[in-house]
């Protein structure tokens, strides 16, 4: 994946085409074990990693989101499915190949969306469920009162708002707090 040098250069990296076309022609035209890159150099044979399929894609988004894939899934698929594939791995590898614990993940996200003056109640639901409360959703939007001014923290308060109502319904449909946030109390 290194030019002669050592470097990475844009010529000497394989895209996704050169690995498919790869898998297409087969291993027999260019020697077991390699591929063709840039300036008809070879190098080692990429990992082979197989593509999801739309179930597997939707049922991924519906166990992260709380049971149902977000609309933007249906149009990617509609209008550029590769980019639903490529949005799945990045969004798997940097959600679920991480130190950081889904609370804290869900956090960030929050604060992010809050910062970039979206909606963020759909996260604010997902954090409640991992185990987050609404005062911790309220300090992560805080930060971005100072980071990104009075319309952000507005945005955040969607999310605090959405969070103490999602807290609320769990509370009255379990009698108590979600079962989450009691066995967090727990370990405490």
């Amino acid at each position: 994946m290194y030019g002669v040098d050592g470097v990475a250069s844009r010529d000497t990296m394989p895209t996704r085409a050169m690995v498919a076309g790869y898998a297409e022609v087969g291993a027999s035209a260019r020697g077991a074990g390699s591929l063709l890159i840039g300036g008809g150099r070879t190098m080692a044979r990429a990992a082979t990693r197989t593509e999801p399929t739309r179930k597997e894609i939707y049922d991924y988004f519906a166990g992260d989101m709380n049971g149902k894939a977000p609309a933007s899934i249906p149009m990617l698929e509609r209008y550029l499915p590769g980019a639903m594939v490529g949005f799945y791995h990045l969004r798997r590898a940097t959600t679920h190949e991480t130190s950081l614990s889904k609370q804290v993940r869900e956090l960030i996200i929050i604060a992010v969306e809050a910062a970039l003056k979206k909606d963020p109640s759909g996260h604010a639901r997902i954090a409640v469920d991992a185990g987050v409360s609404p005062k911790e959703i309220h300090d992560a939007c805080a930060l971005v009162l100072w980071l990104a001014g009075m319309p952000a923290y507005h945005s955040g308060m969607l999310a605090v708002a959405a969070a103490e109502e999602h807290s609320a319904r769990l509370k009255r449909a379990n009698g108590r707090r979600p079962s989450r946030v009691r066995a967090k109390a727990r370990k405490r």
